[in-house]
């Protein structure tokens, strides 16, 4: 087996020689030759020995031109007498006398006064007024609360406050847009729940579906407050114009029908006959505290 695997080897090693001396040596040399400026002599050596490889061209020498006389016609230039215009004499004309015309005695007129003129009087125009611009008042928003006791004993198993919004301003206002907000104390810290009485304006009743309430435990209970009761409106509960006013009558009550002491609570006013201004009741109007404060 060894003599075959030798016998291999060789052939391995010849097709190494020849591809190595084929690509360094002989390819090289015919690029070499090919990129010559003598392309074609060479290929013509190669290919056709017995021909010429660059044919000699023959030079004919150029003839000199000899150069041509031209004659050049010299112009004579004839002298032309003048001629001088022979001035005739030209007969002056002799004046005619004219006759001066008779003139016929023309009759004088007599004089025509002129008449003077009578000065029209110019009427001086009055002057009209401008009137002032009316100031156009800006949209205000101006709402006031009012409040009172529909149950103003202290011990009660629920609370019934009511409430009448006025619009001061000069301009709509939504009534979805306004809150109120009543402190008290929930004993027991038991639930509750809400309900509307009553919601009219104007003489005529509204939809007290529309007036919606909740009750939100204070973060940080007050001795007369840890709970507040949130009032407000659906968008079906209309807008309130300016100078209109809506009374809402509400109540609340605990879900065991315990009892409120509502003396001594933040909002409570025992005030039952009328309405009053009572700032422990806070309105807010888009978010934004408008009347009254908190507790």
């Amino acid at each position: 087996m060894k003599w075959y695997y030798k016998s291999r080897l060789k052939r391995r090693v010849i097709k190494i020689l020849f591809f190595t001396i084929l690509f360094f040596v002989v390819l090289p040399a015919i690029i070499f030759y090919i990129f010559q400026d003598n392309t074609e002599g060479i290929f013509t050596l190669i290919f056709s020995p017995g021909k010429t490889p660059f044919p000699t061209e023959t030079i004919s020498p150029i003839p000199e031109s000899t150069p041509s006389l031209v004659a050049t016609a010299t112009p004579i230039f004839t002298s032309t007498p003048t001629l001088e215009p022979t001035l005739e004499p030209t007969s002056i004309p002799t004046p005619e006398p004219t006759p001066e015309p008779t003139l016929d005695p023309t009759a004088t007129p007599a004089s025509t006064s002129t008449p003077t003129p009578t000065a029209t009087p110019r009427s001086t125009p009055t002057p009209v007024p401008t009137p002032a611009p009316t100031a156009i008042p800006k949209p205000e928003r101006n709402i006031a609360v009012l409040y009172k006791n529909a149950n103003h004993v202290s011990a009660v198993s629920r609370i019934s406050p009511v409430f009448k919004i006025i619009n001061r301003g000069n301009t709509n206002v939504k009534l979805e847009d306004i809150q109120i907000q009543y402190y008290y104390t929930n004993e027991g810290g038991i639930d509750q729940t809400f309900w509307c009485n009553e919601f009219s304006g104007g003489g005529v009743e509204r939809d007290s579906s529309q007036v919606h309430g909740s009750f939100l435990k204070l973060k940080t209970p007050k001795d007369n407050a840890d709970y507040c009761l949130r009032v407000g409106f659906y968008a079906k509960a209309g807008v309130l114009r300016p100078g209109e006013s809506v009374e809402i009558s509400v109540g609340f009550s605990k879900n065991d029908g315990s009892l409120y002491q509502q003396e001594g609570d933040y909002s409570y006013n025992n005030a039952s006959n009328a309405f009053i201004s009572w700032e422990r009741i806070a309105v807010y109007m888009s978010g934004k505290l408008v009347s009254g404060r908190e507790p």
